[in-house]
């Protein structure tokens, strides 16, 4: 019976849920079902760090502040898109890097004071002339740069009514005296004040006639 009674009154307080109100609050809903629907192991390399996705798909999710599935879904698109630039921004940081280190026992046999940009031009002429890699690169990065800014404009346009909505119900309400205020006055409206204000003298003070 008690176990009964604990499922009845469960239920009854689940029926009085109305879900998150605040913008905060769906915020932190919106993360949850996020970090519960992205499996961060399909994104993340085992050399990246998990910590560090998740720091940025919050970001995307405190900016936005997605509702919904699709909203929900084009964020995690977002910040995956932008992920996946970070690591390509690495890779020919990394590669680079690499290049340099190849060369530097010949290079330093044939060059004499090379300063460090000039190591990297020389390394950077060699992957260009040799290797595909920063082509590969460049291509992907350009790729995943697309994927962005289209999800991004989908977002944009896929928040755009609620936001409208959301806009006008935060907008104060005129008072019937702000109202007036703003009303054209139809006396004055086809005619400026110092036209109206001639005729009317015109008609209370006409011309005398003039005899010759």
């Amino acid at each position: 019976m008690s176990s009964d009674r604990k499922i009845a009154s469960a239920r009854a307080n689940g029926a009085l849920s109305r879900g998150p109100l605040t913008p905060e609050s769906r915020g932190i809903s919106s993360m949850n079902a996020l970090r519960h629907g992205l499996a961060a192991e399909t994104i993340v390399l085992e050399t990246e760090s998990q910590q560090d996705f998740h720091s940025l798909l919050d970001s995307y999710v405190f900016e936005f502040q997605p509702q919904g599935p699709v909203e929900v879904a084009l964020v995690q698109r977002l910040a995956t898109a932008a992920w996946r630039m970070q690591r390509y921004d690495r890779v020919e940081a990394g590669t680079l890097d690499l290049e340099i280190t190849r060369q530097q026992p010949f290079v330093d046999d044939e060059y004499e004071n090379l300063t460090e940009r000039d190591r990297l031009s020389l390394a950077f002429a060699s992957l260009s002339n040799s290797s595909r890699v920063l082509d590969l690169l460049a291509r992907y990065c350009t790729r995943h740069q697309r994927v962005f800014d289209h999800t991004l404009k989908s977002l944009i346009a896929c928040q755009a009514p609620r936001k409208r909505t959301e806009n006008s119900a935060c907008r104060p309400k005129q008072s019937a005296h702000e109202k007036l205020q703003n009303d054209p006055n139809p006396a004055n409206e086809h005619f400026p004040p110092f036209l109206t204000a001639s005729s009317s003298l015109k008609r209370a003070f006409p011309a005398a006639p003039i005899h010759s």
